[in-house]
């Protein structure tokens, strides 16, 4: 069923194309929050990955943007169900915690739809046990991610 969701929505008419195909969301949120996220934004732009907010945007203008997007850098959450809209053979490198139970459903959807998953993993405050708690990549992950991105952005060029 959700091959064929992605199937329909792969033939929707009147959606805006969009060129850039490297993007990253980061979300602003009380719930689950980034620590990091200004540097991740950084390590983003610097790999001229350009910044995209899908929940600021119209249904057929988030197609049309993850539609093109070979590249996705974000934050796991309910962004991470923007896949749908994004080709097989696209790739997203999902922002996680280590609290593991968020990283399974993101790499089993991504199977479904033949899109690639590289899960980087941050760590959540050992102090609190929700799968909403803060979390932070670090100096380990930050570096983790930039690799990723050089690799995957230079292999979705090709």
């Amino acid at each position: 069923r959700l091959r064929n969701l992605q199937s329909r929505i792969a033939q929707l008419k009147n959606v805006p194309t969009v060129q850039t195909a490297s993007r990253y969301s980061l979300r602003s949120s009380q719930h689950r929050n980034l620590v990091d996220q200004t540097e991740i934004a950084q390590l983003c732009d610097s790999h001229a990955l350009k910044a995209f907010q899908p929940g600021a945007l119209s249904f057929l203008k988030q197609v049309g943007f993850l539609r093109n997007c070979r590249l996705w850098v974000v934050e796991a959450g309910a962004m991470l169900a923007g896949m749908i809209c994004m080709r097989p053979g696209s790739t997203v490198v999902g922002l996680v915690s280590d609290r593991k139970q968020q990283v399974r459903i993101w790499v089993e959807l991504a199977q479904i739809l033949g899109i690639a998953f590289f899960p980087v993993v941050g760590t959540a405050d050992p102090r609190k046990h929700s799968v909403h708690s803060s979390y932070r990549l670090g100096r380990k992950g930050q570096d983790e991610l930039a690799h990723l991105i050089q690799k995957l952005d230079a292999s979705s060029t090709t």
